[in-house]
């Protein structure tokens, strides 16, 4: 579709516009500019949806396990300049006709989005969140109370002794007494030992308390700033619009800052590795099938999105309904009550992790695991696949990438992630965000090359040496 009649090369309230793409299957041309002044990106999907959406998404790498950045996530939201309140974003909840409003901390990247269908709404929403986290107070009781302090153990008691607190490091404990989450987390972390995926966005409760006050501030100051920024939009609001505002409002205070937040690629390895992993349980509970075991390898960039797809429609093969083969291989096997939810892809990195596991077993079925994984994928490679398995499997990954219901959320939101995917690892927006294209590729070779699916998997599983055998099991003490 049209837009107000902008050009590339052009600039407009201090943006230069980078390409103009017409994206027909989401009914949206796709603008990509950049700040001249600062090096903030945007990039806006305007269409005639009326629910309009932003989000201020960083690049913000965890440099160790106190939390740093889910921290600043928190305190970011805790008055700022312009709205100097205790709690600013609850007051947006009960005021604004908001359609979503959060913060989200990932493993690489934090990210604000609203959305409205309401112009004047949405701007005012802008405004707060702007103002939020390019200039926010960050005072130290801000920090002490969603980061962590000391208060007595009961309340008014000094001799009752001292226990650690704040809104991040409880939310963490909690987590880290969850095995399924520990399980999730440890899958994927435990193939990046070498670079920033390999600590703990959130925090870990015993690293939280490390965390000091000028770490904290330092931390924004160095990734919060606009030459880190890449901002999304999506709906029918005009995009001239917005840079007007964005200028006006946010970036015109700021100039250009070298910000290394780029994430580095592992190191790739040249034998698996096995990692061991413990989560609470009461003295005296059963400790028998109250383990998980995953088998996890490092597979392809996030930034080829025809890999990726691949990878989707062997994810669906193997293990998508009941009927696919590792699924029921791992059930039938029966050395666990059932697959790992941690089973499938994980997207949200810079490379693709597959993984494949059970939970409800023991630590000494981890060789019996690894040996029906591998027997399985073995076994497909030289028998090859069934062409109903992936005429099924391709319409599933199809249905899912078409689907625009996504749980109550925004539309918008589903394909900021979307984009993010690779743009967040700098490139051009669209690379991830294009469906329909690669989706013609891929059903061409995988009908075409029956023998594709067979080599990926001894390629990228069977002969991949970068593989970790997770063991994760109670511990009492």
């Amino acid at each position: 579709m049209k837009n107000q009649s902008l050009k590339v090369g052009k600039n407009y309230f201090g943006f230069q516009v980078i390409s103009l793409k017409d994206l027909t299957e989401y009914r949206s041309t796709g603008i990509y500019l950049i700040h001249l002044a600062t090096g903030a990106e945007v990039y806006h999907l305007h269409n005639e949806d009326r629910e309009n959406l932003f989000s201020f998404n960083f690049r913000t790498p965890p440099q160790d396990n106190t939390g740093l950045p889910h921290i600043i996530e928190h305190a970011v939201l805790s008055g700022s300049r312009k709205f100097p309140l205790k709690d600013p974003f609850v007051s947006l909840l009960k005021g604004s006709m908001q359609t979503f409003l959060n913060a989200m901390t990932f493993p690489d990247k934090t990210v604000y989005p609203a959305s409205s269908l309401v112009k004047n709404d949405f701007y005012n929403l802008m405004l707060v969140y702007g103002d939020a986290v390019f200039f926010p107070l960050l005072r130290e009781e801000v920090f002490k109370q969603e980061g962590h302090h000391v208060e007595f153990r009961k309340v008014d008691d000094p001799g009752s002794g001292l226990k650690i607190v704040g809104v991040v490091y409880n939310e963490m404990k909690g987590r880290y007494s969850s095995p399924e989450t520990i399980v999730a987390d440890w899958s994927f972390r435990s193939l990046f030992p070498d670079t920033p995926y390999g600590f703990d966005s959130g925090g870990s409760p015993d690293q939280i308390p490390e965390l000091t006050y000028e770490e904290f501030i330092n931390y924004h100051k160095r990734y919060y700033h606009p030459s880190n920024c890449k901002i999304f939009l999506y709906g029918n609001i005009p995009t001239l619009n917005h840079l007007e505002f964005l200028q006006k409002n946010f970036l015109s205070q700021f100039s250009k800052l070298k910000v290394n937040s780029a994430i580095a690629d592992q190191p790739r390895w040249s034998s698996p590795r096995k990692l061991e992993m413990t989560y609470p349980v009461k003295e005296g509970d059963p400790l028998s099938r109250k383990s998980s075991i995953t088998v996890n390898w490092l597979t392809v960039p996030i930034i080829d999105p025809f890999r990726v797809l691949v990878f989707e429609v062997l994810s669906e093969v193997l293990i998508g309904n009941a009927g696919s083969p590792l699924r029921r291989a791992l059930i039938e096997a029966k050395i666990g009550e059932d697959l790992s939810p941690a089973t499938g892809l994980e997207t949200e990195l810079k490379e693709l992790v597959f993984t494949a596991g059970i939970r409800g077993t023991d630590p000494h079925c981890i060789e019996k695991l690894e040996e029906v994984i591998l027997d399985t994928l073995s076994e497909l490679r030289d028998k090859g696949i069934k062409e109903e398995d992936l005429r099924s499997a391709i319409h599933r990954v199809e249905f899912r990438n078409r689907e625009i219901s996504g749980g109550g959320a925004p539309y918008g939101l589903k394909l900021m992630r979307k984009t993010l995917r690779g743009w967040l690892h700098d490139v051009e927006p669209e690379t991830t965000l294009e469906f329909n294209r690669e989706m013609k590729r891929v059903k061409k070779i995988l009908f075409e090359d029956r023998e594709y699916l067979p080599r990926l998997i001894e390629q990228q599983l069977l002969l991949n040496p970068h593989r970790s055998t997770l063991l994760v099991r109670p511990d009492p003490h």
